[in-house]
């Protein structure tokens, strides 16, 4: 079994770019390299031995891998989710920090609890989603589908939902702290006693939703930010961004 070093695999990526052809790594001996933020979509895995590999920030979208590879149990379920999807399926608790699941299907998922941390769930399909308790911390959900989902006392702090559909969800308690909402779709939502200190809401939606006893101190807005009706933005202190 070949060894390859990073510098090698990243030849090997720019060589099947260059000549339009699918990345081949099928059988060759990956154990313990550093693939951080590698490219592996599309990528041949057959035989390949990845275990005790970081695949954080790894596309691994269409990549291809059989009974006989090597992949740590962590990286195979996101392999699984952004492959096969993972509608409807238990994954309470579980570690998905810095996976990539962009485009990931996740549409009644329980993923209560689960570490979500720096994770790529960008135009992920979320419908119904249960993520009451998650920590979403510097998660990437920017234009990630996420209507009727349940993000109860979850722990959005920093992250990243810009022009993210969030008709309907529920959020109360919810830590959004200089989170990103920008052209976020909040309509309807229930934001009750949320942390919302500092958060970017310019351009986004608010109509109809639920700001009872929230935190809105330092958030900001500009002339194209619907809130909800007879909303005080005075006392809430907000700021207007022109």
């Amino acid at each position: 079994m070949t060894k390859l070093t990073r510098i090698q695999v990243l030849q090997k990526i720019k060589d099947a770019h260059e000549q339009g052809k699918e990345l081949d790594l099928g059988g060759v001996d990956l154990r313990g390299v550093d693939l951080r933020g590698v490219d592996l979509r599309g990528a041949d895995l057959r035989g390949t031995n990845l275990s005790q590999v970081d695949l954080s920030e790894v596309s691994l979208h269409r990549a291809r891998i059989d009974a006989a590879t090597q992949i740590d149990d962590k990286w195979r379920l996101v392999w699984e989710i952004v492959n096969q999807g993972a509608d409807g399926n238990d994954l309470s608790g579980v570690d998905l920090s810095r996976a990539n699941l962009s485009e990931a299907s996740l549409n009644r998922a329980n993923l209560s609890k689960a570490n979500l941390v720096v994770t790529n769930l960008r135009r992920a399909n979320m419908l119904s989603v249960n993520l009451v308790g998650a920590n979403l911390f510097m998660a990437n959900l920017d234009q990630a589908y996420l209507n009727m989902a349940n993000l109860g006392q979850a722990s959005l702090f920093a992250a990243q939902l810009n022009g993210t559909y969030l008709s309907m969800v529920k959020l109360p308690g919810a830590n959004l702290s200089e989170a990103s909402l920008r052209e976020a779709n909040l309509s309807g939502t229930n934001l009750s006693q949320a942390n919302l200190g500092k958060v970017d809401l310019c351009g986004a939606n608010l109509r109809g939703t639920d700001l009872r006893g929230a935190d809105l101190r330092g958030a900001k807005y500009n002339n194209d930010t619907v809130w909800p009706a007879n909303f005080n933005l005075l006392e809430a202190g907000v700021i207007y961004e022109d």
